[in-house]
């Protein structure tokens, strides 16, 4: 079986130390799973971590190259909005707070307040602080 992930970590100087382990989560939660190869796709520009997966026994290979717009952040998110709701159901999860997603030229908030809400098109001046940003 395989597996492909994309691992993106925000540039920090442990950003190194918090690949790896986040790797070794992916990898024992794919062992559990019974998968046997995996494919981590990491930019061309990420020195760094390309040198921590060799590190750790990946080889290189050529690369995929995809490229994602999003063009509607509202629609993905309701999109992925009956996923989320069943993550948060099977955890019985009690999440409360607002995530702040942005690109260049959308805003949407994604609101937990025991149900899954989105709000679309924000004015900045009308965003308090969300518990997270992407």
């Amino acid at each position: 079986m395989l597996a492909g992930e994309l691992i993106i970590v925000a540039s920090i100087p442990q950003r190194v130390q918090i690949a790896r382990s986040l790797l070794r989560l992916l990898e024992n939660h794919l062992t559990k799973k019974g998968l046997s190869n995996v494919s981590l796709w990491v930019t061309s520009k990420d020195r760094d971590i390309a040198h921590m997966l060799t590190c750790c026994g990946y080889e290189r290979s050529e690369s995929r190259v995809f490229m994602l717009n999003i063009l509607s952040l509202g629609g993905l998110l309701q999109e992925l909005k009956p996923l989320l709701e069943r993550r948060v159901a099977a955890k019985n999860s009690e999440l409360r707070g607002d995530i702040l997603f942005k690109t260049l030229s959308q805003t949407a908030i994604l609101k937990l307040d025991g149900t899954i809400s989105i709000l679309e098109d924000i004015s900045p001046s009308s965003i308090k602080k969300p518990a997270i940003k992407s």
